[in-house]
């Protein structure tokens, strides 16, 4: 709908004709910008297959634009023992285990999920009673910030909502995202969580296993710490090597907490794989992904740089 946007030079000065200079485009500049967009297409699609960049292209981590066919494709082959299988397991775990979880991480680890919660679950998602929650559990968001009031009231919130761990409506885990495994902030906040879940269930306890759900890469302090902690690479959820932590909401990182939400990741990726595709193939009047990206550089340009 981007042609709402494009409005011809008036002849005449008025108000409305000001407001739409201002704030509209004129259809001329966005046909200046058409071979552009359509040339820019182009060095994406080819760079995202570059399996061996050259230094000055690093780190290019194009790996997010074909993740959603490539996680659908091996799911379909593989179901439960593909990646997207053991998300769908371990999101199932937990909503069958516990009726809060915690979601720590920072930056893109923290911001994927919360984006999701924010546009997809109900605005009052954590008050309403479990019968109209569906077997959702409560969502929390932790690790984001040094401050240690969020956390220490989050503590506290656990401590005096969940007494008995028999109960599932009492129970709570934490699923804790870092890509690097050395994020300050998220291990701070770890180590304080992990602590009280150790204190609630028991250092002992089999349940402790099923209510911690790292993700992390393939080769980082967390995941060394959860496995010495007992978990087993099957509970433990990778970061791909070639996705950015701003680009990983189709990750692990945002599709384990959508699940756990409640929300249907196949659809999600299945129409991430379609806009793909849409990208790549179509030509610009009827390419979304080229239409958005030129509308917001040519308001940037005329510094329009905030869009609701």
């Amino acid at each position: 709908q981007f042609q709402r946007l494009l409005v011809p030079l008036a002849e005449t000065w008025s108000p409305v004709a000001e407001l739409q200079n201002q704030h509209l485009l004129p259809p001329e500049a966005v046909d200046r910008i058409k071979d552009d967009a359509i040339r820019i297409r182009g060095q994406v699609v080819a760079e995202r297959e570059l399996q061996n960049p050259p230094p000055k292209m690093r780190p290019l981590q194009a790996g997010f634009i074909d993740l959603p066919q490539k996680l659908l494709d091996i799911y379909k082959r593989k179901q439960d023992a593909s990646e997207l299988g053991k998300i769908l397991r371990l999101a199932q775990q937990l909503r069958d285990t516990v009726d809060r979880v915690v979601i720590l991480g920072s930056g893109g680890s923290y911001l994927a999920p919360k984006a999701l919660f924010d546009a997809l679950c109900h605005s009052y998602h954590n008050e309403m009673p479990a019968k109209l929650r569906m077997g959702k559990p409560r969502i929390y968001f932790a690790g984001n910030t040094l401050d240690n009031d969020p956390v220490q009231e989050l503590l506290e919130l656990l401590e005096n909502s969940c007494v008995d761990p028999d109960l599932i409506e009492e129970r709570w885990g934490m699923i804790v995202i870092s890509k690097t495994g050395d994020t300050l902030e998220t291990a701070a906040a770890f180590r304080a969580l992990k602590a009280e879940a150790a204190k609630f269930y028991g250092p002992k306890s089999e349940l402790l296993r099923k209510v911690i759900v790292p993700i992390t890469g393939p080769r980082t302090k967390l995941r060394d710490v959860c496995k010495m902690e007992g978990l087993t690479d099957e509970q433990i959820v990778t970061i791909p090597e070639d996705v950015s932590g701003r680009y990983s909401v189709f990750t692990a990182v945002g599709l384990l907490p959508a699940a756990v939400m409640g929300l249907d990741i196949r659809a999600m990726l299945l129409g991430a794989a379609t806009m793909t595709r849409r990208f790549i193939e179509e030509p610009f009047d009827r390419n979304p992904v080229l239409q958005l990206a030129s509308v917001n550089h040519l308001l940037t340009e005329r510094g329009r740089a905030v869009r609701v």
